[in-house]
């Protein structure tokens, strides 16, 4: 994926973390989203569960704990709404696209 795609990506998908109300609960620390942020997208990408050793890794952080998965929880959840957004926005752009066409024919 582009550098500057994958970028954009994350700041819009951090400002929907951040504007989430159980995240704001556990910390509003911008770098400690980011880890979480960059994990979700990278499953995502993947569409592949991690281990929890694997999971460590990628957040620099020596254990996986049940704070990390509410965390990664939380970024899913808000990917997930982001990922339905676009969808939901390209099928109403396709549907008012065919009946623009139909009404022309």
């Amino acid at each position: 994926m582009d550098r500057d795609y994958r970028q954009t990506m994350s700041e819009i998908l951090m400002v929907k973390v951040l504007s989430d109300p159980q995240a704001r609960e556990i910390s509003y620390v911008w770098p400690m989203w980011c880890w979480y942020v960059e994990l979700a997208l990278l499953m995502h990408q993947k569409l592949t569960d991690l281990t929890k050793k694997q999971k460590a890794i990628e957040v620099n952080k020596r254990w996986w704990r049940k704070g990390d998965d509410r965390k990664l929880r939380i970024v899913q959840l808000a990917l997930d709404e982001w990922d339905y957004e676009i969808r939901r926005a390209i099928a109403d752009w396709n549907y008012r696209l065919s009946i623009a066409q139909a009404d022309g024919l």
